[in-house]
């Protein structure tokens, strides 16, 4: 290939990523960060070994300082300590990509049965959960932030999405689908899944949606000099994945309860129709053994998590 030939092909692939790169690099964050150049976010699956990070801790710095020689930054700031990513929240960011990954195993194996049923509050209902992966992936990065306020609150509209979608599925004509409100639809989901009980995820994630003085005196901390500080968010991975995880486990229910005459495959519902939860599905014993794990590290860390806005949603 030749060489101009080459560089059109590597134009159309960078100009393909668009959207898709960004979110990419928003679900695992690396930063690197100085004065003279703000905050330079990267994409840290693509970092194992650190030195992405390191090159880009020296465009930082010889930016701040003037310096026209990289190399020369590396090696006159090679003391200088560099990122360090702590084990809790990069085992937080695996059970992000776990719950991801059980997600789209369940949207690969739909194959529309043109011979079933398909009302349209199935058809509503899908259009919502296909939306939610983007509202998922929001709450996501708010955990990452350790925004958990913000994050618990993103989450609880994609639950009660995933419970509206549950409802309205019976429902054929439009005028029905409409009057059914999300915030009014957990009943669907609390006689879908009873082990564990998303009525009681709802309840911990509504008091973070509508947060009180508990929430907010988990942010009010003292200086040295005892002056009140405001934190701007606390740091609880463990609970964060296991809000995570929960969300997904749920959205595949429900999925599979709803189009499980469009799926090639159930792995999360038994009995049928009506569906239930199947409370030996596979993907409850992975969220367990991922929680307790980032729990294991949340303990051996020497970084001061702080502990969460709530008590985890257990």
């Amino acid at each position: 290939m030749s060489t101009p030939d080459a560089v059109d092909m590597l134009r159309a692939q960078q100009a393909a990523l668009g959207t898709q790169a960004l979110f990419n690099t928003l679900a695992h964050m690396g930063a690197v960060s100085s004065l003279g150049t703000g905050t330079i976010v990267y994409d840290g699956s693509r970092d194992p070994d650190g030195d992405l990070n390191e090159d880009l801790r020296a465009v930082a710095l010889a930016t701040t300082l003037g310096m026209k020689s990289l190399d020369k930054a590396r090696k006159q700031f090679a003391s200088l300590p560099g990122a360090v990513e702590h084990p809790p929240r990069a085992a937080y960011i695996q059970a992000y990509k776990r719950a991801m990954s059980h997600v789209e195993s369940c949207r690969r194996s739909l194959q529309t049965n043109e011979h079933a049923p398909l009302t349209e509050g199935m058809f509503a209902g899908s259009v919502a959960m296909e939306r939610l992966i983007h509202t998922m992936f929001s709450a996501h990065v708010l955990y990452q932030l350790r925004l958990r306020i913000e994050a618990d609150a993103v989450a609880r509209v994609a639950l009660e999405q995933i419970a509206w979608s549950v409802a309205v599925a019976p429902l054929d004509d439009f005028e029905s689908v409409a009057k059914v409100q999300p915030q009014r639809s957990m009943s669907a989901m609390k006689s879908l899944v009873t082990q564990p009980s998303a009525g009681r995820l709802y309840s911990y994630l509504s008091s973070s949606a509508h947060a009180g003085i508990g929430q907010h005196l988990a942010v009010f901390d003292v200086d040295d000099d005892g002056r009140g500080l405001i934190r701007h968010g606390v740091t609880d991975w463990a609970g964060s994945a296991q809000v995570v995880m929960s969300i997904a486990d749920l959205w595949v229910v429900a999925y599979e309860s709803v189009q499980h005459d469009h799926l090639s495959r159930l792995t999360s519902v038994t009995g049928g129709p009506p569906f239930t939860a199947d409370p030996k599905r596979p993907f409850l014993t992975e969220m367990i053994d991922t929680i307790n794990e980032i729990r294991r590290l949340e303990e051996a860390d020497p970084e001061d998590h702080g502990g969460g806005t709530n008590p985890s949603p257990r």
